[in-house]
């Protein structure tokens, strides 16, 4: 009952005040992982070595866009 609560009082703000609360709840959301974040660090230092080293070739991001539209 305290969700449906506060989601009517949040209904009844401004737009830009609703905006404000959307921001907060996604930053919220958005809780960092120490093991995830390294784990991506260094899959983008191998992936820029592999292209600086000539080993994967890179793509014109037109062309990936035209595949998928």
């Amino acid at each position: 009952m305290q969700t449906e609560q506060a989601i009517a009082d949040v209904l009844r703000l401004a737009p830009s005040e609703r905006a404000k609360v959307i921001e907060i709840l996604q930053e919220s959301l958005d809780v960092s992982d120490a093991a995830i974040d390294e784990a991506w660090r260094k899959e983008a230092t191998n992936r820029l070595a592999a292209y600086r080293a000539g080993k994967v070739r890179s793509v014109p991001a037109e062309q990936v866009f035209a595949r998928y539209t």
